[in-house]
């Protein structure tokens, strides 16, 4: 996918999840912590606590992150820990997935070595994109918008003049389930309008997605490029092009 010079891209999440449940696998997690920064130092900052009391057990987070490591030199790519979660972010607009994907395989690899996964739990993947655009619900037409720069018809006899949105749809695809959500948000506090989420997660829950991994995260990128191309296709999708 070439890079848009002016897109709509607020954040890029990758996540794994496994089930962490019992003490002998936050045991684990919190060895994991500490190698996972010996690891990485060389490109990664040291772990940022992210507890708001550390005299909560941790065991009060599961699948939370509650650790955060920003890359060496760089505002937009970082990952975060957690028992029973790791997610790799890039936040912004200035993307580039081959960056981005080799930053995933780079962690991925190191978590997969350091951790020693339970085959019986339960463990998932999933790659979400957060998009955002400007919308004044006092000035314009929510359905119409969503019709016209969208191409999602949504239609309503007894329902006007909205102020708000919150649509949410999933579909199951092969091993994998697509979901889409459209709300209402904001961006830095200050600009109001529409949040775009589009994610594939898998619903294989094994070990054995490791030997597929990449084969799933490229399919994943290629899904969710493709579906934002297609839902914003025709003069919205030309706009990302224009400086």
């Amino acid at each position: 996918m070439s890079r848009l010079s002016n897109a709509p891209l607020v954040e890029v999440i990758f996540e794994i999840k496994w089930n962490s449940t019992n003490k002998q696998e936050v045991d684990k997690f919190q060895l994991l912590i500490g190698a996972m920064y010996a690891a990485l130092k060389d490109s990664y900052e040291k772990p940022e606590n992210l507890l708001p009391d550390p005299n909560i057990p941790i065991q009060a987070f599961l699948n939370r992150p509650i650790y955060r490591s920003k890359k060496n030199n760089s505002n937009s790519i970082l990952y975060q820990l957690g028992p029973g979660i790791l997610s790799i972010n890039h936040v912004g607009s200035d993307y580039d997935w081959n960056v981005f994907y080799e930053e995933i395989l780079k962690i991925v690899n190191v978590v997969k070595n350091l951790y020693a996964f339970n085959p019986n739990k339960g463990i998932h993947i999933g790659l979400k994109y957060l998009d955002f655009f400007e919308f004044q619900f006092q000035d314009e037409n929510i359905f119409s918008f969503l019709k016209e720069k969208f191409h999602l018809t949504i239609e309503s006899e007894f329902i006007q003049n909205p102020v708000g949105l919150n649509f949410e749809i999933a579909q199951r695809e092969n091993d994998s389930v697509f979901n889409l959500k459209i709300s209402t948000g904001t961006l830095n506090d200050r600009r109001n309008g529409l949040v775009v989420e589009s994610k594939l997660n898998s619903l294989r829950s094994s070990e054995d997605l490791f030997p597929m991994f990449e084969q799933i995260l490229d399919g994943y990128h290629s899904r969710l490029s493709d579906f934002f191309k297609n839902m914003t296709r025709g003069e919205l999708y030309d706009s990302f092009n224009r400086k």
